[in-house]
């Protein structure tokens, strides 16, 4: 039988390309947006460069040196470190129990406390913990739109602690340029997930004594400053 078939375009805006022809295709996206979802959380997100979070971690540095609150930050971030350290698959959302009395932990749970162990012990707490603050204030405050979603920000939050350590960058001889190219390691979906959900609630409450000593800082400034 003769007929014209039209091939499935991706849904990411300005892509145009055809839907790659599987079932289990990411969202039904054509090859590069799946890899880029994969990657970056959203097919239309650019990644962030870690230079980005410098002025944001600047900035809070600053404020938590005024108040006099360095020490107090200090010991937040190392009793955070110390507790990603001793996490247990009790202390991520369980998956559906599937009909068995207990939840049932998978393969994803124990890869991301796998890398959370990893990650954790191989970077200095203070600076890791600024770090996922100031992503946090990068969202919220200073530059919401450089996120486009929510799944987005989670994987760049993950993707930027991660990206701390050797651990998460491998590298290949380039014959071309006759040297060695680094890349990032992606890691599963499901991985990057239960990691920022681990992140999240390890440092949320951090994130809301500094918004705290922010306005704080600010009301202070704002009275020694003449009208």
């Amino acid at each position: 039988m003769r007929g014209t078939f039209t091939a499935a375009i991706c849904p990411t805006p300005g892509c145009g390309r055809p839907v790659r022809p599987a079932y289990w295709t990411v969202g039904k996206r054509c090859a590069r947006c799946r890899q880029r979802v994969r990657r970056q959380g959203d097919a239309r997100q650019e990644p962030v460069r870690r230079h980005e979070p410098r002025k944001t971690v600047t900035r809070l540095k600053r404020v938590v040196k005024r108040l006099g609150k360095v020490e107090v930050v200090e010991r937040a971030f190392r009793q955070i470190a110390g507790n990603l350290l001793i996490v247990t698959v009790d202390d991520l959302p369980q998956p559906a129990p599937n009909g068995k009395a207990k939840p049932w932990t998978n393969l994803w749970m124990q890869r991301a406390l796998e890398e959370v162990e990893r990650v954790s012990g191989d970077v200095e707490a203070v600076a890791s913990g600024y770090l996922v603050v100031a992503m946090f204030f990068m969202q919220t405050d200073e530059r919401p739109r450089r996120f486009v979603s929510d799944e987005a920000f989670r994987f760049q939050l993950v993707r930027m602690w991660r990206s701390q350590t050797s651990l998460s960058v491998g590298s290949t001889y380039d014959a071309k340029r006759d040297r060695m190219t680094g890349w990032y390691k992606t890691t599963p979906v499901r991985v990057v997930q239960y990691l920022a959900d681990v992140l999240t609630t390890a440092y949320v409450p951090v994130v809301g004594y500094m918004t705290t000593l922010i306005k704080k800082d600010e009301e202070q400034r704002r009275l020694l400053l003449p009208e």
